[in-house]
């Protein structure tokens, strides 16, 4: 088979131990801890003219999941993320992600 060759994939997922292993403290703490590793890279990536809008993102578990984002007064920070008409997209929440 060649690289170039169409494969199907089916993936079948256990949704009562998935939901275990989710809802497991163990899981949770290591879900938290990416998520504070991938804060604290992006907040280093993050482009900083006064450093508050860097200094602003965290992460915080909502459910199951680590989310990471940076407080509303620093809003302005997804205008550096995503770029805008007249400012070149810095990716930095986004290459903070993939490194992990």
């Amino acid at each position: 088979m060649s690289a170039t060759d169409d494969l199907d994939i089916t993936v079948i997922v256990n949704p009562a131990a998935y939901a275990e292993l989710a809802s497991s403290d163990d899981a949770r703490a290591g879900v938290r801890d990416v998520g504070d590793q991938v804060a604290r890279l992006a907040a280093y990536l993050a482009p900083k003219r006064t450093g508050a809008g860097a200094a602003s993102i965290h992460a915080e578990m909502v459910v199951d999941d680590a989310v990471v984002s940076w407080d509303r007064l620093y809003d302005y920070m997804r205008f550096q993320e995503d770029g805008t008409k007249y400012v070149r997209a810095k990716h930095f929440l986004k290459h903070a992600a993939e490194s992990m």
